[in-house]
C-alpha cells in the first residue's frame, strides 16, 4: 500500500471525525431547542389554562348580570304598569271627592254628629243631618282612598327610581365586563396562536433532530468501518514486514548452511518458522539441526 493512498485515508478519517463531532454538537444544540420550545409550551400552556378559567369567570359574571338586568326590567314593566293603574284610580277617585281636605271632612262630620246627639230632636233637622253625615263619610273614605294610592304611588315611584339607578349601575357593569371578556378573548385567541405555532416549531425541529441522528449514523457506520480498513490494513503491513524480515534472515540462515557454519537458535527459527497459513515445525526437529 502507497503511502499517497495511507495518506488519503487518514485524510478521510479526519474528515469522518470532523463532521461527526459537528453533528453531535447539532444534535445537542437541536435536543436543547427542543428542551426550549417544550418549556416555553409548558408556560403557554399554564397561562392558557390561567387565562381559560378566568374568562370562564367573566362568562359567569356576564350572564349573572344580565339575568339580574332582566329581572330589573321585568320588575321595572310591572311597577310602571301598577303606577299607570294607580294615577288612573287616583284621577278618578279626586275626581269624586271634591276640593275639600280629609281634615275639613272629619271637623264637618263631629259637628254634625255632635249636633245630631245633643240638640233637642224638635230644633234639628235629623234627616238632613243623617243625609249629609252619609255623604261626607263616603266623601271622605273616597279622599282616604286617593290619599292610599297616592302612598302607594309614591312607594311605586320611588321603587321605579331605585330599579332605574340600579339598572344604569348593572349596565355600566356590563360593559365593563363585556370589555374584560373581549380583552380576555383575546389573549385567549393569542395563546393559542403561541400554542400552536410551538407546536408546529417542535414538530420541525424533532423532524431536524431526527435527520441529524440518521446522519451522525451513517457517519459514525463510516468512521467504524474506516478505523476497520486501517486496522486491517495496519495487520496486513505488520505481516508483510513480518514474512520480510522472516524471508531476510531465512536467506542468511541458508548462506550459513552453504558455508558449513553453525546456525543460531534466530537462525533455525527463521528456517522453520512458516509464513501464516503453514504448519510450524516440531521443536525436536529443530533440536536435531543445532
Amino acid at each position: 500500500m502507497s503511502s499517497e493512498a495511507s495518506g488519503d485515508r487518514d485524510q478521510d478519517l479526519r474528515r469522518l471525525l470532523e463532521e461527526r463531532s459537528a453533528l453531535r454538537r447539532q444534535v445537542e444544540e437541536a435536543l436543547q431547542r427542543i428542551r426550549s420550545l417544550r418549556e416555553e409550551l409548558g408556560r403557554i400552556k399554564s397561562k392558557l389554562d390561567e387565562e381559560s378559567a378566568e374568562l370562564g369567570k367573566l362568562r359567569g359574571r356576564y350572564e349573572e348580570l344580565r339575568e339580574l338586568r332582566g329581572s330589573i326590567v321585568e320588575e321595572l314593566r310591572d311597577l310602571r304598569g301598577r303606577a299607570s293603574d294607580l294615577r288612573k284610580m287616583s284621577r278618578g277617585l279626586s275626581a269624586g271627592s271634591g276640593s275639600r281636605s280629609a281634615e275639613s271632612l272629619e271637623r264637618e262630620i263631629e259637628r254634625l254628629e255632635w249636633e245630631l246627639q245633643t240638640k233637642p230632636k224638635g230644633e234639628v233637622d235629623e234627616r238632613r243631618i243623617v243625609e249629609s253625615l252619609g255623604k261626607l263619610t263616603r266623601e271622605l273614605q273616597v279622599l282616604r282612598r286617593a290619599y292610599g294610592l297616592r302612598s302607594e304611588l309614591d312607594a311605586v315611584g320611588k321603587r321605579i327610581r331605585e330599579l332605574e339607578e340600579r339598572y344604569e349601575e348593572i349596565s355600566m357593569e356590563l360593559d365593563a365586563v363585556r370589555e374584560e371578556l373581549n380583552q380576555s378573548r383575546e389573549r385567549v385567541k393569542s395563546l393559542l396562536m403561541a400554542k400552536r405555532q410551538l407546536v408546529q416549531e417542535i414538530s420541525g425541529a424533532s423532524e431536524d433532530l431526527r435527520e441529524l441522528r440518521d446522519r451522525l449514523l451513517q457517519v459514525e457506520a463510516k468512521v467504524n468501518a474506516s478505523r476497520l480498513r486501517r486496522r486491517e490494513e495496519e495487520r496486513a503491513r505488520r505481516d508483510a514486514e513480518e514474512r520480510r524480515l522472516l524471508s531476510q534472515r531465512r536467506e542468511e540462515a541458508m548462506r550459513k548452511l552453504e558455508r558449513n557454519e553453525s546456525l543460531s537458535w534466530e537462525d533455525l527459527q527463521a528456517l522453520y518458522t512458516p509464513e501464516r497459513g503453514r504448519a510450524s515445525p516440531s521443536a525436536g526437529g529443530i533440536r536435531r539441526l543445532v
